[in-house]
């Protein structure tokens, strides 16, 4: 495996690249790591999130993820918070044009993935919504 890191806009990507074998048949994957994703606005490590998609742990919740890739100017909610169907989550700037992140259904925020100033690309984990139903309340 070889590894690179390229520039893209600014953005420095670190690239793993594994070169197909002899046979010539395509065994080879590649890995991109961006590691402005694995800080937060300060520079610090963030913790590693659990991937939701498929987790059971958050079966019951509603994921909300990114339409488009751009940066997060503002987050409306907190976690804990109560939010309808509809109800203005985030805005997100892409492209100069800025886009409503909304909740796609009713339910109390359980996570919030994104912080304010963040980029991200098309399907990124923003929020996980838990129908109120399910949260346990005790």
């Amino acid at each position: 495996m070889k590894r690179y890191i390229v520039a893209v806009n600014n953005n420095e990507y670190e690239v793993t690249i594994r070169e197909k074998d002899e046979s010539n048949k395509n065994t080879g994957q590649s890995s991109i790591k961006n590691p402005e994703k694995d800080q937060d606005n300060k520079g610090n490590k963030r913790r590693e999130e659990p991937v939701v998609s498929g987790s059971s742990e958050f079966s019951a919740g509603e994921l909300v993820t990114a339409p488009m890739a751009g940066k997060i100017l503002s987050i409306k909610v907190e976690e804990g918070q109560e939010v309808s169907k509809n109800q203005l989550l985030m805005t997100l700037e892409a492209m100069k044009m800025e886009t409503e992140i909304v909740a796609p259904e009713g339910g109390r925020i359980d996570r919030i993935f994104a912080t304010k100033g963040s980029n991200c690309t098309p399907g990124d984990q923003l929020a996980l919504i838990k129908k109120v139903s399910d949260v346990n309340v005790s």
